[in-house]
């Protein structure tokens, strides 16, 4: 029971009374049910963003599991026709040499030195690079 010189403390937080005198019981149920409305906004708005972002990093996902998967191919292929073209260079080295081990020697040894080119271009291209 409320008497008239004590307020009326039980809608407050912690059961204390509000020093404003014009903040009556009412006004603050308003506000804290306004409170409520609004952080149940904003939580659903958070809600929704970490679920746009889940299907963003999804989509992605799926994006370059696909382009991955063209490359790799891509590559293989590249790789698988490069040996053989190797091979068949060798071998026609060597039938003109005398030898097929003549010509597997001579590709082996123009791969080497362009490796060997790469790498001290490498080097050079690194040096540049840290120098700037």
């Amino acid at each position: 029971m409320v008497s008239a010189t004590q307020p009326d403390t039980e809608n407050l937080p912690g059961g204390e009374a509000h020093a404003s005198s014009n903040m009556r019981p009412g006004k603050i149920d308003r506000i804290a049910e306004e409170s409520q409305g609004l952080f149940g906004d904003i939580r659903d708005w958070v809600e929704l963003k970490v679920t746009q972002y889940r299907l963003e990093v999804e989509e992605n996902r799926k994006y370059l599991s696909d382009a991955a998967f063209r490359y790799g191919t891509i590559i293989f292929l590249a790789a698988t026709a490069v040996v053989f073209l190797l091979t068949a260079s060798s071998l026609a080295l060597g039938t003109v040499l005398g030898h097929t081990g003549w010509g597997f020697l001579v590709i082996s040894g123009v791969l080497t030195v362009a490796a060997g080119v790469l790498y001290l271009v490498q080097i050079r291209w690194r040096r540049k690079r840290n120098s700037e």
